[in-house]
């Protein structure tokens, strides 16, 4: 009987500190935030003309000291991008602006003309994890 006594209140302790620490404020999760700000020329792009655009970027990098923001095209796949800029950044929050040379594709039914944006954790060429990543799709007439 005593031993039973004995484990109810080992059981009511635990569920009282499961309870109280489940209460407590837990730290907030560091994250990892990429959006594109602008893109010049804003406009439609005509599809198969090569163009020149500017993309201004907003990053916070709070997952790692360094990483590099990625920039890349879907012209070869409508599911794939291929990344074309990669620019080295630092923990915190900053603007960047990249230039690339493009030449949109309309993809008809199969998908959109885009840009994708990300940030993550590897080493380019090896392991690469996103840790954030934005998408901007391009109008594109013919």
């Amino acid at each position: 009987m005593r031993r039973k006594r004995n484990y109810s209140l080992l059981v009511m302790a635990a569920v009282l500190t499961l309870t109280v620490a489940a209460l407590q404020p837990q730290a907030a999760e560091k994250k990892d935030l990429i959006r594109v700000v602008s893109i010049d020329p804003s406009g439609p792009v005509t599809r198969g003309v090569e163009i020149q655009i500017t993309v201004e970027i907003e990053y916070t990098l709070e997952t790692a000291d360094e990483s590099s923001v990625n920039i890349g095209f879907n012209g070869r796949d409508p599911n794939n991008f291929t990344m074309v800029e990669h620019i080295d950044i630092h923990r915190g929050t900053d603007h960047i602006k990249v230039k690339a040379t493009i030449i949109p594709v309309d993809w008809g039914r199969r998908g959109k003309f885009a840009m994708l944006a990300n940030i993550g954790k590897g080493t380019q060429g090896k392991s690469w994890s996103p840790t954030a990543s934005a998408r901007h799709e391009f109008a594109v007439v013919p």
